[in-house]
């Protein structure tokens, strides 16, 4: 080959693998023009992968009937020599191979072939894979011409090894992005196995493996899930020996014949797991991958316990509050009908008068408990959050009821517009029910005036009596206002209670707003 027509070869398979299309893409291009001009019959390539010690064919050109057939079946399977000098690191040049293992196993029409070179696909930091030049006789491969074709091969690997970089970055990318979409996901998981599947599911999509699984620190399997895409299987220049020797040494976990297998930690009794049956899948980059997934899984466990913890806190404290209610007003009402009781039995028969009025104050204590037990049942009957707007109209009808009391409502803003998030409109609705039942059960109102609006960029309750009224500073709360205080200050927000000694009394709840979103 001449020197002009050696700069023209490599001119154009320097622009056909510059043109930003895959190398996979361009290749086939490559070889049929390769071949063209040196004047050769057909030609492939095969991809390198090192950890697997396996290779994958790129392209073909030219192929005669024997090797093309059931797509190109004798290329893809089993052993032949040029991939195993490769891979056992003897191929530093572009060499003849004689007679070629593959083309002597095919069967079929070879169009009289039966030697090809083999030139390695080697860039400066990796072995990459395998070109072969097919011929019909052994002369074909001059020294002139092997020269030409490492020179051709050095231009592909470095193509080659440019797209893997690329490729690595953009994977990087890619699991970066689905590494915050799968963060939000799991802080939005409400039961542990839940979000151990969760955590399963990810390890399978962002390692792209076979399985995955999360494993308790004795063994017991918590979580598991395997691809359903089976991944192509390649010919593995590794000793059976080793093989099985690597197999064994693993314990297996969501597979039943691994090959590779890496661990996570998402706390001192839980780990992660992935494994895939074709040996040395997993790189680096995976582990780094697996251990982001640990971390999070990690976090998200933790805001799992909190979760919990608040909500056991919670129950405790809804216990706490109705066993004060119960015993503040309940069943003080219940110890002076009793007391009564006794009063009235003595009476009976000596002054039925006054026994009789006993019994008047018997059957109003007995319905103003029923009231508060009705009210308390009312108010915990839902586990959902209320609606503000249902909790008002639901006080406008039990206040109705009660003779001699007149009631005024005012909002501002409508109720069904009002948004706030679920647990902030719970204690909303309860401090509204718990203001208005202080105030007639401490205050004996004949008036209550009640608004709702926004303010500073919240909800402002208010709740307003001309009761009895009290003095705030010797009062120590008690059931009531501790109840509604706490229940707001969990929320952001505040309680204030303003009142005189025989003037009234003005409730005030404020609440940050938030959007349910």
């Amino acid at each position: 080959m001449s020197s002009s027509l050696e700069r023209e070869l490599l001119s154009e398979i320097a622009k056909e693998l510059s043109r930003g299309t895959r190398v996979d893409e361009a290749l086939p291009r490559v070889l049929a023009r390769l071949a063209a001009l040196l004047g050769l019959r057909a030609a492939w390539a095969f991809a390198y992968d090192g950890r697997r010690r396996s290779y994958r064919l790129m392209a073909s050109v030219g192929l005669p009937p024997a090797l093309a057939r059931r797509e190109c079946h004798a290329l893809r399977g089993g052993w032949c020599e040029c991939q195993d000098q490769f891979d056992a690191g003897n191929m530093r040049e572009a060499i003849t191979i004689v007679h070629c293992s593959r083309l002597q196993r095919a069967r079929g029409n070879k169009e009289g072939l039966a030697y090809h070179a083999s030139v390695p696909l080697v860039s400066a930091s990796a072995r990459l894979g395998v070109m072969n030049i097919a011929a019909c006789e052994q002369d074909a491969f001059s020294p002139e011409t092997l020269r030409v074709l490492s020179t051709v091969g050095a231009h592909l690997a470095t193509a080659m090894a440019r797209e893997w970089h690329a490729r690595l970055a953009e994977r990087h990318a890619a699991s970066l992005r689905e590494l915050i979409a799968l963060g939000r996901r799991m802080t939005t998981t409400v039961r542990e196995a839940d979000l151990f599947q969760t955590t399963a599911d990810a390890t399978v999509r962002l390692l792209r493996c076979e399985g995955g699984a999360v494993i308790a620190s004795t063994g017991e399997v918590l979580a598991a899930a395997v691809s359903q895409t089976r991944a192509p299987r390649f010919y593995t220049y590794w000793p059976t020996e080793v093989t099985q020797q690597i197999r064994a040494s693993l314990h297996a976990v969501a597979l039943p014949r691994a090959g590779d297998q890496i661990q996570a930690p998402i706390s001192p009794e839980v780990s992660i797991v992935a494994e895939d049956r074709t040996i040395g899948r997993f790189d680096e980059t995976d582990q780094r991958i697996l251990e982001a997934i640990a971390l999070m899984a990690r976090h998200a466990l933790a805001a799992l316990d909190t979760r919990r913890r608040h909500a056991e806190w919670r129950a405790v404290s809804e216990r706490q509050t109705i066993a004060s209610h119960l015993h503040d007003s309940v069943n003080q009402r219940l110890f002076s009908a009793a007391m009564f009781t006794h009063a009235a039995q003595a009476e009976i028969e000596r002054d039925p008068m006054k026994a009789a009025q006993h019994l008047t104050k018997i059957r109003h204590l007995i319905d103003d408990a029923r009231q508060e037990l009705r009210q308390l049942a009312s108010t915990l009957r839902h586990t959902d959050a209320p609606s503000v707007s249902n909790t008002i109209q639901r006080l406008v009808r039990d206040l109705a009821d009660l003779p001699g009391l007149t009631v005024d409502i005012r909002a501002m803003t409508p109720v069904a517009d009002i948004r706030l998030r679920p647990s902030a409109r719970t204690a909303l609705c309860r401090a509204m029910d718990e203001a208005v039942q202080n105030a007639l059960r401490h205050g004996a109102p004949s008036h209550l005036d009640m608004a709702l609006f926004e303010d500073k960029r919240g909800i402002k309750f208010v709740l307003v009596d001309d009761g009895l009224g009290f003095d705030p500073a010797r009062v120590d709360g008690g059931f009531g206002l501790d109840s509604i205080r706490r229940q707001i200050e969990e929320e952001g927000g505040f309680v204030r209670w303003l009142s005189n000694p025989g003037h009234g009394t003005r409730c005030e709840v404020w609440l940050p707003m938030h959007s349910e979103e």
